[in-house]
């Protein structure tokens, strides 16, 4: 039992030491050519000298507006894996000064963002906005899809100046007019330099909130009053360890898709079995987790012998990209922690264990991630 909580720890180990990989890109707003992962409130009106139609696609009437507002903010996440739109609520949307009756916006509905590759645009949706307008039918109500919503155009982005959303939209509006075309082009007029990028920059360890391309030295040891624990997954036993300490350093590239490397020294005593043997202590790597400076921290090719009421007992973590075994919480400044809660793979016999454990990072203060 105990050598299989050296296999998880060992994973630990690294993981601190690691700490810090991306994904290969996400969806975020840019402000001025910066990703800005927190809320951002957007105003946009119609282009100067335009105007918003909203016409039935059979091209029986014709409704055009020469004022419109679309003003919202984004929520969290700020950040989604690849094209995974981001967005939030719609807090005003307005026609007005239109050749028909005034169009009435039942419910603004939410807008979404998906960034398009290779560009600093995005693809932006629509969801469950409802608008009610006159038509020779009478009054009909047009509404947006519910989630992932409508495709109702581009947001153009820019790294400076007036960013601009195109609208070139099908709506849904029942029975006598299945379907109106909303086109528009509006101004995003705060804030400026509004864009969308793909967050693909390399991921980097952070000491105190500064990036370090350079190898950092890592220790971590259990948290103070706790114990790292060993179960098997069906309940029959456990083993439990009240001391263990992890360290090593990173490895190059020390920014990248992933950054990683090998445990240097890894210690489990006190425990309620007979010694945790650690055969092979692998590596760690951590992927960052968008918008914030944690990371999700995964073991490769760890390998531990261990006793067991079935006798001696082999657990090891996978091959590249490794087992998933927990979270790495960094901060700006005091002691990151490593939240450990791993399934391994310990064969025919136990197939498989969950270890379970908090760690400490006592070296150096400040340890986060960074993009």
């Amino acid at each position: 039992m105990k050598q299989i909580q050296g296999i998880s720890l060992a994973g630990l180990a690294v993981a601190v030491m690691v700490f810090g990989a991306s994904t290969a890109s996400a969806t975020t707003l840019e402000v001025a050519g910066v990703g800005r992962s927190e809320s951002i409130a957007i105003k946009s009106s119609l282009k100067s000298g335009t105007t918003a139609h909203l016409d039935d696609t059979a091209g029986g009437l014709v409704n055009t507006c020469i004022e419109s507002t679309v003003e919202g903010h984004t929520e969290s996440p700020y950040t989604a894996p690849g094209t995974i739109p981001i967005g939030g609520p719609i807090t005003t949307l307005t026609f007005n000064k239109c050749t028909g009756e005034p169009v009435v916006v039942d419910l603004p509905g939410r807008l979404t963002v998906s960034w398009i590759n290779g560009t600093t645009n995005g693809t932006v949706r629509s969801s469950v906005a409802k608008v009610t307008m006159p038509s020779p039918f009478g009054s009909l109500t047009c509404t947006t899809a519910t989630s992932p919503g409508t495709d109702i155009g581009t947001l153009t982005g820019v790294a400076s100046g007036a960013a601009a959303m195109n609208i070139n939209a099908v709506l849904n509006c029942g029975f006598f007019l299945p379907s109106a075309r909303w086109q528009a082009t509006y101004t995003v007029t705060s804030p400026e330099g509004l864009g969308v990028t793909d967050m693909a920059a390399a991921t980097t360890l952070e000491v105190a909130g500064v990036g370090r391309s350079e190898s950092i030295a890592i220790k971590s040891s259990l948290k103070s009053g706790t114990t790292a624990r060993l179960d098997d997954t069906g309940g029959a036993f456990a083993n439990t360890c009240t001391e263990s300490t992890v360290e090593g350093k990173t490895e190059a590239p020390f920014s990248g898709p992933t950054v990683g490397g090998k445990v240097s020294s890894l210690s489990f005593s006190s425990c309620t079995e007979e010694k945790v043997v650690v055969d092979e202590s692998g590596s760690l790597t951590v992927e960052r987790i968008a918008g914030s400076t944690n990371g999700t921290v995964r073991s490769i090719g760890a390998k531990v012998t261990t006793p067991s009421p079935f006798g001696s007992l082999t657990c090891v973590t996978a091959a590249s990209p490794g087992t998933d075994i927990g979270k790495l919480t960094g901060v700006a400044s005091g002691t990151a922690t490593v939240d450990i809660n791993a399934v391994l793979n310990c064969g025919f016999f136990l197939p498989s264990a969950r270890w379970e454990g908090t760690y400490t990072v006592t070296s150096p203060e400040g340890l986060g991630v960074t993009s």
